[in-house]
């Protein structure tokens, strides 16, 4: 379990390192898709913005970008209520299988996953929202700052 958070937190950090490896300036003739996003989002911000103030111009596209991204935001919102009420299955299984040896970890971990299987419910369902905002706020944070 270790070596998969270990896996997870480099490409975490290698989007996050990616993400910032363009320092050139954003224009309209950019031609990579990552910048053209960049610069769409600058462009949004101007529009958005009342009487010069940026700050208007990005309260407003959050709340576009909220308001787009709700059926995401309301799909983890339901997987979490699904994983509240599997919980005292799982706590029982936890009781049923308490060694620390193999056996009884790899017997847990299997009925665990037939119990989300049975249940509908998907445990990395909480993932979704994070994967599909980082890079929305990622080129937010360029539009403003490269643009």
């Amino acid at each position: 379990m270790k070596k998969k958070n270990k896996i997870g937190f480099l490409l975490v950090a290698s989007l996050f390192i990616l993400t910032a490896c363009g320092t050139s300036e954003v224009t309209a003739n950019s031609s990579d898709f990552w910048e053209k996003l960049v610069y769409f989002f600058a462009e949004m911000i101007q529009f958005l913005s009342f009487n010069g103030s940026t700050g208007i111009g990005i309260i407003l596209f959050t709340l576009i970008i909220r308001t787009v991204l709700l059926p995401v935001f309301q799909f983890q919102t339901t997987s979490s209520r699904k994983m509240q009420e599997v919980q005292p299955h799982i706590k029982k299984l936890q009781e049923k299988y308490p060694g620390k040896d193999m056996d009884s970890r790899a017997a847990l971990a299997e009925e665990t996953s037939k119990l989300y299987k049975e249940m509908g419910v998907n445990p990395y369902a909480a993932f979704l929202p994070l994967f599909i905002q980082m890079p929305v706020l990622v080129a937010l944070f360029q539009a403003l700052t490269r643009v």
